[in-house]
């Protein structure tokens, strides 16, 4: 461009030869728009890619994270609150199943609890947590791990409230740290890692008192009612063997703005309810949201920073109209209704195969841990901001002849030069 300029302004230079190297600058301005454009296109909305990696030997995992969510009460327990409840002996069994449609049930059963309401609806719906609290319960189980030793923490789910074990996100959502109604960060949580050299690492649970539905999971993760579940039924052996699928970014994908590389950190939350971010907490608050647009209340296992309405009978038979919507987070169209961006860092857990068999000594649950996936996925940056810098350079380098140095020229030209000649012209 400078070139041309040049030709443009010299005094020697006729009009027609002006007007044409006008013609040629505009000309030349034309491609270097268009290629500058998609190198730009290119360097923010396509600057990754996913890659594969085969050096299983060198990798450490996370041992996947485990929710064991119970499906049945310490019946002492709960003679124990219905009494307090001025609950009648003769309706404690319908006590009891009113309890389990509410702390158990989801979208799609929620209208049966209209049978109960004539009863227990005077209960407030605020104590709903509480109860559900008090209620779970797995039982004086012995956690078993390789290399691992460690307890479970009990935390609140779409399933009510639950045991987890190896979770940076579960401690958000344990009842002591909902009580302080904040969000503020905690210290990231331990995780129990393993390795190709560790032999068969297990997780086991034993005398569990109570059928247990079991979820497994990445660290990074929480469970959601769109989970896939496997019940452990009282009085058996069940065995699980699982394995995991990775996906890692490194470190320089923070350099990207989120809208460059399509997904969000744990630390990078936008979420309301949350200081830690993941794709099933972004699909939680999508249902929050929607709950309170829809029926005006807040389900009891749902955070409730602002004081919100909590669903009573009548609010949770309101949800269950909306069924599919809540639980599938799509319209009638079938259009999306919530917008997340998948996890940058991600385990997708498989469970190969399951066995169960009776067992006298009461219920024990065994995952094992199966190394068969010698590849996982990493981002990669395949274009960073010095390839669009370096593109970008040789565009205009091809159409204008430009350099840094003509740049320089031109803001000089254009503004110590004009100003000094000014200057020298009123003097």
């Amino acid at each position: 461009m400078a070139h041309g300029f040049v030709q443009v302004v010299r005094r020697d230079r006729t009009p027609f030869e002006r007007f044409f190297w006008i013609l040629v600058i505009v000309a030349a301005c034309v491609p270097c728009i268009l290629f500058a454009g998609v190198a730009w296109t290119h360097f923010w909305h396509h600057p990754t890619v996913i890659t594969l990696e085969r050096d299983h030997w060198n990798w450490v995992t996370a041992f996947p994270s485990i929710t064991a969510c119970p499906v049945s009460f310490k019946m002492d327990t709960l003679a124990e609150i219905a009494e307090n409840k001025t609950v009648p002996t003769a309706k404690l069994e319908l006590f009891s199943e009113f309890l389990q449609d509410l702390f158990y049930g989801n979208y799609s059963t929620y209208g049966n609890l209209e049978k109960y309401k004539e009863d227990f609806d005077d209960i407030p719906p605020e104590m709903y947590i509480d109860l559900n609290y008090q209620l779970c319960y797995l039982g004086d189980t012995e956690q078993e791990f390789i290399s691992f030793d460690r307890n479970m923490t009990k935390i609140m789910t779409e399933y009510g409230f639950c045991y987890n074990y190896n979770s940076e996100i579960a401690p958000y959502f344990s009842y002591e740290y909902w009580k302080h109604n904040h969000l503020h960060k905690l210290p990231t949580a331990r995780i129990d890692y393993i390795t190709p050299a560790l032999e068969s690492p297990m997780f086991k649970l034993n005398s569990i008192d109570a059928n247990v539905m079991f979820f497994m999971h990445g660290k990074n993760e929480l469970i959601d009612l769109m989970s896939k579940r496997f019940l452990v039924e009282g009085m058996k052996f069940t065995v699980l063997e699982v394995n995991s699928q990775s996906t890692w970014s490194p470190k320089s994908m923070r350099n990207l703005h989120i809208s460059q590389r399509h997904c969000r950190f744990i630390d990078e939350s936008n979420l309301k309810y949350s200081p830690v971010y993941s794709t099933k907490l972004c699909k939680i608050e999508c249902r929050i949201e929607m709950a309170l647009r829809l029926c005006k209340c807040l389900p009891f296992y749902y955070r409730n920073l602002h004081g919100s309405k909590i669903c009573g009978i009548d609010g949770m038979m309101c949800l269950s109209q909306h069924d599919d919507q809540m639980i599938r987070l799509r319209d009638g169209d079938g259009n999306n209704l919530c917008q997340c961006e998948p996890n940058c860092n991600e385990d997708i857990v498989t469970v190969l195969a399951g066995d169960s068999k009776d067992w006298i000594f009461g219920c024990v649950a065994q995952i094992i841990y199966i190394f068969n996936i010698p590849v996982r996925y990493r981002r990669s940056i395949i274009y960073s901001l010095t390839d669009l810098l370096v593109q970008i350079g040789g565009i205009t380098g091809l159409c204008f002849g430009l350099s840094v140095l003509s740049v320089m020229e031109v803001i000089y030209f254009l503004t110590l030069r004009f100003y000094w000649a000014v200057i020298r012209d009123r003097s």
